[in-house]
């Protein structure tokens, strides 16, 4: 089994995209924590 580089670079892009999933998943509770404590309108 030998150093694949096209496959480590797949798995950096995979651990790419799960950080930029989970930014945008936490960016999306921060609104909705926000919206839930400001009063509604």
């Amino acid at each position: 089994m030998g150093f694949d580089p096209a496959n480590a670079l797949q798995i950096k892009d995979i651990n790419f995209y799960n950080k930029a999933i989970k930014k945008i998943l936490d960016l999306k509770l921060h609104f909705l924590l926000y919206f839930r404590i400001s009063p509604q309108c």
